[in-house]
This record gives structure tokens, C-alpha cells and sequence, in this order.
């Protein structure tokens, strides 16, 4: 575990004294003015870097998409460790192990082999957060999982030198609010400007869905008990919530992301929403914005030739015998229908 303040940006002071023009030359005291609970209090900023549990991010990334991460890919598998050795917990570090072998032993190509990996296992990352919200994110995670607070939790607040007496006494409550079986009912409602629903994915996919800035999503990690959270994969599926904008979701995510064709699997049912023919659907790849010149050449040639699993980009070439083989193991979707009209008009 690493953590370290990079900067601090206050500005509440300056903000007061321009809100209270008459009494601008006043002396302001601070110390009482931190025990009111005003969004004057957003404009204090903290940024971090931080190495921890790589579930960790997953949580925080609920309350802040000011945040960059180290691609997992730059660490080989053989050099990934888990963050911490919890008390009585084997399961991560046997779940670590076990990836590296059988990425060894398999030869398995680098993207799925992670797929084995630990969501314990160690993630490096820059974040940004105000004060209002890195107090409730810290407060939900001592609610729902207090063993990630007592690890992570108290060494940001050492980081910006707050105590607990002070922590706790801060006049912000928590952000997280999951009512009882709020996973496990079947809700979905598309409105005019926005779709709601609970879903359910692998954790890599869910995590890639998660930091998209236009998105509200809150996951079933929050609830999964700490136990469980050691033993779990990026394979694994979890629940989630989420509430999308409609049309900031297809203009401004979908058509500019890095190809989501080779996860088309998790992105099918909200593509469905948008797009009704293979005209729609190419309107939505990210090379259609770049005059059709795909921003992944390498990938689409590996996936031709049978060193990337993952089936080609039917926008270019498309074999019936790639989706057969997925349908298999994904079972049929919309995006699997597309793909047979968009190969079989090619």
C-alpha cells in the first residue's frame, strides 16, 4: 500500500469573502466554519497518488471520475502481488498463484489470463476529490465495508491530517445508500432522457462501464461481505445499478471509447437501445468518426489470424465460424444477431 498527498487547492476563503462582500475584510474562523455542513466545503481539493487494492478503485470511482490508472498490462502477471496479507487471508494470494500458472502452463494470450487474476491484487492510480465528498466516500466505506476503511480509509485521513474525533464530527454524511435487496429485484425503465436498471457482468466490464464520467453507477460491491471480496476474481460477475444519459451516452461514450466490439457481450443491451439495423450499430463503432480507419489494426490483425481469441471487427471482415464459436460460450444476443446481418449485407 502507498499513498501519498500530491497537492491541496483551498479555496473556501476566497469564495467566503466574495459571497460577503460587506464583510470582506473580516477575519474568517476557519475552525467553525469546518463545522458547517455547505457546499463551500467542495471547494477545498485534494489529489492523490495511491498503489492499494485494486477494489478500492472500484469503490471510489462511485463518487469521482477525476481519476487516472496504470494500464494493468504494463505489470507482467508473474510481478503482480496482492496489496495486503489481511489477517487469515489465503484465498487472494491462492487465486494470484493459480493465474500465473495457468497463464504459463496454457500460454494464455496477456488479456485473458487477468481475467483469473484477484481483485486484491495491487493497482497504482491518481485521483482527485474535494472535501464534502472524500468525507462521505470515507464514511460509506466504514459503513459497508469497515476492514477497506480501517486499511485504506485512515491512511487518507492521515494523509490530510484529520483525525477520527474529526472525522467523524464533520457535518457530512455518508453517499451510499443501498436499500435491502436492491440487486436482486428486476428493475428497468428507459424514460425519455435516461435508462435505470439493475444488470449484471463480469467485474473487468463493469469496472470499464463504471468510470465513464455520464454514467451513475453504484455496484454490489458495497454489500459483498469482506470475505467473499477476497475470493473474488475479474472474472467473477457482480450487480449493479445504474442511470444513463440517454443521449450523452451514445454521442459521447459509445462512438469515442477505444472498440467495444471485442466486449460486445457486455455492452449489447444498451446498445439495443439506440441502435434498430447494422447501420446503426456501425454509426456507433469509434472508427466511423475517423473516416472507417481503425484505431486498432494490430488487434484486428491479431484476431484474424487466431492469436486474439476475441472475434474481428465485422466492419471489416467477419467470419461466420467466429461467431458460431462465441455464441457458444456467451449464448445469443442483439449484438450476435447484428453481426450475422452486417457480415451477411457485406
Amino acid at each position: 500500500m502507498f499513498v501519498k498527498l500530491l497537492s491541496v487547492t483551498d479555496d473556501r476563503a476566497e469564495a467566503w469573502k466574495h459571497s460577503r462582500v460587506l464583510q470582506a475584510d473580516a477575519e474568517i474562523n476557519m475552525n467553525e466554519l469546518e463545522k458547517t455542513p455547505f457546499s463551500l466545503h467542495s471547494l477545498k481539493r485534494y489529489t492523490f497518488k495511491v498503489e492499494m487494492a485494486r477494489v478500492m478503485l472500484d469503490l471510489m470511482v462511485n463518487f469521482t471520475k477525476t481519476m487516472w490508472s496504470q494500464s494493468s498490462r504494463i505489470i507482467p502477471l508473474k510481478d503482480m502481488v496482492i496489496d495486503i496479507n489481511w489477517a487469515n487471508d489465503e484465498w487472494s494470494q491462492e487465486i494470484l498463484d493459480a493465474a500465473i500458472k495457468k497463464e504459463s502452463e496454457e500460454n494464455l494470450p496477456q488479456d485473458i489470463a487477468r481475467l483469473y487474476t484477484p481483485i486484491m491484487a495491487r493497482l497504482g492510480w491518481t485521483f482527485s476529490m474535494d472535501h464534502r465528498t472524500l468525507i462521505g466516500f470515507l464514511k460509506s466505506l466504514e459503513r459497508y465495508q469497515p476492514v477497506l476503511y480501517s486499511t485504506y480509509g485512515l491512511e487518507l485521513l492521515k494523509a490530510i491530517g484529520m483525525n477520527e474525533v474529526e472525522f467523524h464530527d464533520a457535518p457530512f454524511g455518508e453517499l451510499v445508500h443501498i436499500e435491502d435487496g436492491l440487486f436482486n429485484q428486476r428493475h428497468y425503465h428507459e424514460g425519455i432522457h435516461y435508462i435505470e436498471g439493475i444488470g449484471e457482468d463480469m467485474y473487468n466490464l463493469i469496472s470499464q462501464f463504471n468510470r465513464h464520467a455520464e454514467t451513475t453507477i453504484l455496484t454490489s460491491l458495497w454489500v459483498t461481505p469482506f470475505e467473499k471480496l477476497c475470493q473474488m476474481r475479474m472474472s467473477d460477475k457482480i450487480k449493479y445499478y445504474y442511470l444513463i444519459n440517454k443521449h450523452v451516452y451514445q454521442t459521447q461514450i459509445l462512438s469515442h471509447r477505444a472498440c467495444w466490439i471485442a466486449d460486445w457481450n457486455h455492452w449489447s443491451n444498451r446498445i439495443a437501445q439506440y441502435a434498430k439495423s447494422p447501420e446503426d450499430i456501425i454509426k456507433l463503432l469509434p472508427c466511423h468518426a475517423e473516416g472507417r480507419l481503425c484505431k486498432y489494426k494490430a488487434d484486428l490483425i491479431a484476431r484474424c489470424n487466431g492469436q486474439d481469441p476475441n472475434p474481428p471487427c465485422p466492419f471489416y471482415t467477419g467470419k461466420i465460424a467466429n461467431l458460431d464459436q462465441r455464441e457458444l460460450s456467451e449464448g445469443k444476443n442483439f449484438m450476435t444477431m447484428m453481426y450475422r446481418r452486417i457480415i451477411n449485407d457485406k
